[in-house]
């Protein structure tokens, strides 16, 4: 296979300069609990400053809600991480209009 536009060859895949299970970890040991949606805004808000800081022409593609949220299910089942019982309802403009508003539940590290 030919190497065009100097690209390194390597197998498929967004490959970032944060791991995302590492960020989740790191972010809750910060904030202490957070829900899967505030995490996934703040993962993309660092990947943005990592490309400020880097000089990039291009900002890093942003791992999808759901591929994100699977990462969070996967600690959730290795046991690293869990619900902490705390549920509020979503403030999100989209959902101003509904009756029962969809519940965010938060997470937290396993000590």
């Amino acid at each position: 296979m030919a190497n065009i536009r100097g690209l390194a060859p390597h197998r498929g895949g967004n490959h970032h300069p944060l791991s995302s299970k590492q960020f989740i970890l790191d972010h809750l040991a910060m904030t202490g609990e957070d829900y899967i949606t505030g995490m996934h805004k703040a993962y993309k808000e660092a990947l943005d400053r990592i490309a400020e800081n880097r000089g990039r022409k291009f900002y890093y593609r942003y791992p999808v809600y759901s591929s994100f949220s699977h990462k969070v299910w996967t600690l959730i089942r290795e046991g690293k991480v869990a619900f902490s019982g705390r549920e509020e309802e979503s403030t999100d403009f989209r959902f101003r209009n509904y009756k029962i508003k969809p519940k965010r539940k938060y997470v937290r590290l396993v000590r």
